[in-house]
């Protein structure tokens, strides 16, 4: 009863891990000290290279660790036979290689014997093509070889443990994905809302946080709410229309509309539908719902950022912003303090460097660059 307590209090453990409640190194400490022994690692191995990661250790130090990835992996007799045993299953160092014939070489010699590890299991947890991740388990010669009921001990675990590698193998991919999207959303000059299909703001850019608090728009786990009551009202109505999964085929979901504030302008919303992959698991809740907030208006573009993407001069760039904001030539050159010819010829400079003939031309050319859709943050602070 007492080893299935303990049991259970590892495999609590192994899955605390993808939580993030728990890390290997302590995993394999109880695992280790539950089996008599002393030491365990999990080793990722590119079986095609022979090159070695460790993804965690316990009992061993980063010395023994290098010695091993630059030297003794190429002597490893266990290397093999790992890489050849199915998932899951559980191998003996003294059934692989017996103890009598590895105390003739090297590897045992000057590798397991100078850390007590005369007694080993591994076990191969998973694969993807060339790679291998795998479970080592050692114990010294005082302890003897693992007994029976310490190899079912053990089996047990081993299950739990594949499906914990693979569960912080997903989870670290969404998060990885979930990262780079928000990144990436962050850095546009269009407000960005994702709400999830209980109405709850799962994330919003600076650009929306800004227009919210301009605009004295609530955001929150609440959802989304304007103050004037007509106008949530016709927004709610395009949330809801996007949030419902059946919809006469004439009718698109969610929609647009224009909200006015006196003394402060407009602003455009869209709200439209994210296609759902399947039903929301247990309690979790999926993005379902976008809104573009888009303050309509002369845009702030970051001059030093377009000097570097078209190769313009710092004087160049500076009077394209200007020309992008909505200001005329000579309305550039009184403003920055020059000549009105000098101004021309920055203009015709900056044509032939952007390849544009026009002012409407170049102006376009702005603002779908990378600058263009970019957030304002910097221009702002530059002016």
């Amino acid at each position: 009863m007492a080893r299935a307590d303990e049991a259970l209090q590892i495999i609590q453990a192994i899955y605390d891990v993808p939580l993030g409640n728990a890390d290997w190194p302590w995993v394999l400490q109880k695992i280790s000290e539950a089996s008599e022994g002393h030491s365990g690692l999990l080793r990722l191995v590119d079986c095609r290279r022979t090159s070695i990661g460790f993804v965690a250790a316990h009992g061993y130090d980063l010395c023994h660790l290098e010695d091993y990835r630059q030297h003794f992996v190429h002597l490893d007799p266990y290397r093999e036979h790992l890489a050849a045993a199915p998932t899951g299953a559980l191998l003996q160092s003294d059934q692989v290689v017996p103890l009598k014939t590895r105390q003739h070489t090297e590897y045992f010699n000057d590798y397991e014997r100078h850390g007590d590890r005369y007694h080993a299991l591994g076990s191969p947890l998973g694969r993807e093509q060339d790679f291998l991740l795998y479970l080592g388990l050692s114990r010294g010669q005082r302890a003897g070889p693992y007994d029976q009921g310490t190899l079912d001990f053990i089996r047990s675990l081993l299950p739990h443990m594949l499906r914990a590698v693979q569960l912080q193998r997903l989870i670290n991919h969404e998060v990885d994905a979930r990262r780079v999207s928000e990144a990436t959303l962050e850095q546009l000059r269009i407000g960005v809302i994702l709400l999830d299909t209980t109405r709850c703001v799962r994330f919003a850019n600076s650009a929306a946080l800004d227009i919210a608090q301009t605009y004295n728009i609530a955001i929150g786990m609440s959802g989304i709410a304007l103050p004037g009551s007509v106008a949530n009202q016709q927004l709610q109505r395009l949330i809801n229309g996007a949030l419902a999964t059946n919809y006469p085929n004439n009718q698109k979901p969610g929609g647009e509309l224009t909200y006015s504030q006196p003394g402060t302008g407009i602003i455009q919303i869209r709200v439209f539908p994210l296609p759902l992959t399947g039903k929301p698991r247990l309690l979790s809740q999926k993005t379902q719902v976008a809104l573009f907030l888009v303050r309509p208006g002369p845009a702030k573009l970051n001059a030093s950022q377009i000097a570097v993407q078209f190769g313009l001069t710092a004087a160049e760039s500076r009077l394209a912003t200007q020309l992008v904001e909505g200001q005329s030539v000579e309305e550039a050159a009184k403003i920055s303090g020059i000549a009105i010819a000098t101004a021309r010829t920055h203009l015709r400079n900056i044509f032939a460097k952007t390849a544009t003939s026009r002012q409407s031309e170049l102006v376009l050319l702005l603002m779908t660059s990378l600058a263009g859709l970019s957030s304002n943050e910097q221009a702002e602070r530059e002016n």
